[in-house]
Formats: structure tokens, C-alpha cells, sequence
């Protein structure tokens, strides 16, 4: 599959509320068929620093392997795992991949007393397209992205990045979209929690570091389209990522 038909669903999620927040990510979808649907950091809760509220179940699982089936989409969404904040990849049959915990934990907010960090990167094969998902935080470590570049397809940064660095979320996405020539989804909350107000901006960039979608601030599922060639064109023309030193 060389098109890829995006939805980034852009929402309020409620604190520490996972059925509520199950019916906000409902009510978001419908219409025009895609092909993957991305989620927002710690889905069903927001970024809470409670391991109680925060640990998908069995249920939690199940409900989106549903979902994807029943929507005949893939999903990333995420949650707490083994104690570490994960990203998963469910795909249309319902099948999921290996989770990816987040590495870079961030240490203002209390997340490194609250959780452990991922070990690994990963690279999710979703329908021939090569997918590296990264958690909010990551994206501000460039070597997280860097030396796999050339090997993936798009990047997946899933968040609750807050309103009051509005500047670094959109400046930090469109910077690893030029310098790794890549496309990458960021998918962020609205809304308030206890201690934060957050400022949306769900946002896509092109491998040429161009904007393909932009949500705004409201209530959305962000739609787009990527295609695979649109990379493979930028980095035959400027093949920038054979001059890297090892």
C-alpha cells in the first residue's frame, strides 16, 4: 500500500475517566474510511501520574481490537504497560503489535517517579509502510529519530503537550520532518486537566517539512493522505541522509 489515509483524533480527554473518554474517541469517528487512526499520549486517561488509573486491562484492549476491527482501520493509542507509558499498534484484524515504551520521561512533570522508562525502539510494519512512534517528550531528542531515518516510512509522535510550549511542539515536529525527510504525524489533546491546559495543534508535515493538516484547537479527527513516492521523490532529489556522518 503506497497511499495511506490518516485520522488523527484531536480531543478533550477526560481525566482518569476511561469510559468517557471511550465515548469521546466515538463520537470522532465516522465518515470517509482511512486506513490508520492515531491517538493521543495515555488515551483514555490523559497524562496522569496515577499506575492505578493509567495500566490498560485486558478490557481496555479489547475495546480498541474491536474498534479497529469494526472500523476496518489500524489504531495507535496508548496507556501504561509493565509500568512503562507504551504506544500500541493494533491493526484492521484486530492483531497488535509489540508496544513501545516511551524512553525520555519527563522529569518536570514527576513522570520518572511515576514510571519506568521504554528500552528500545521500534519499528512497526503496518501494511508495507514502516512506522517509528515516538511518545511526547522523545520528541524533543533528535537521536531518537536520527539514525533510523532512512529505514522508515513516517513517524508517529502521539502527546499531551501542553499550551504553554505551543512554539516547541509545532517547531520540534516540523524540524525531525526536514532533517530525517520523513513525514510526521503529531497527534495532541485539548482541554484541561488538573495542572495543565493544552493547545491541540494535531498537526502533519511532509517529508519537505510542509504542512499537509493542521487541526487547530477543537474537536476533530484530522483527516489526510500520505504517499510513500511523495518521500521517495523528496530524498532522490535531495539526498541529504547519504551525507550523515557514521
Amino acid at each position: 500500500m503506497d497511499t495511506m489515509r490518516i485520522g488523527l483524533a484531536q480531543l478533550d480527554q477526560a481525566f482518569e475517566d476511561k469510559e468517557t473518554t471511550k465515548a469521546r474517541i466515538a463520537d470522532l469517528l465516522g465518515g470517509d474510511p482511512i486506513d490508520l487512526l492515531v491517538l493521543p499520549e495515555m488515551t483514555l486517561t490523559g497524562f496522569s501520574m496515577d499506575s492505578r488509573q493509567t495500566t490498560l486491562t485486558a478490557e481496555d484492549h479489547a475495546w480498541f481490537q474491536d474498534l479497529a476491527r469494526r472500523g476496518g482501520h489500524a489504531i495507535i493509542y496508548g496507556g501504561v504497560e509493565d509500568g512503562c507509558n507504551c504506544l500500541n499498534l493494533v491493526d484492521r484484524r484486530g492483531l497488535r503489535a509489540r508496544p513501545y515504551g516511551k524512553r525520555h520521561l519527563f522529569g518536570l512533570g514527576g513522570e520518572r517517579e511515576a514510571y519506568l522508562p521504554g528500552s528500545d525502539r521500534i519499528v512497526w510494519e503496518l501494511e508495507g509502510w514502516r512506522i517509528l512512534p515516538a511518545v511526547c517528550y522523545d520528541l524533543r531528542f533528535t537521536y531518537h529519530f536520527w539514525d533510523l531515518a532512512s529505514e522508515i516510512d513516517a513517524v508517529v509522535v502521539s502527546a499531551n503537550w501542553p499550551a504553554s510550549r505551543r512554539g516547541h511542539w509545532r517547531a520540534l515536529l516540523q524540524a525531525r520532518a526536514i532533517e530525517n525527510l520523513v513525514p510526521v504525524l503529531g497527534c495532541n489533546r485539548i482541554g484541561r486537566d488538573p495542572m495543565v491546559r493544552y493547545c491541540g495543534d494535531s498537526l502533519v508535515f511532509d517529508a519537505m517539512g510542509e504542512v499537509v493538516a493542521d487541526a487547530g484547537a477543537e474537536a476533530t479527527l484530522l483527516r489526510c493522505t500520505l504517499e510513500r513516492e511523495r518521500t521517495r521523490e523528496v530524498r532522490r532529489k535531495l539526498p541529504f541522509l547519504n551525507d550523515r556522518l557514521a
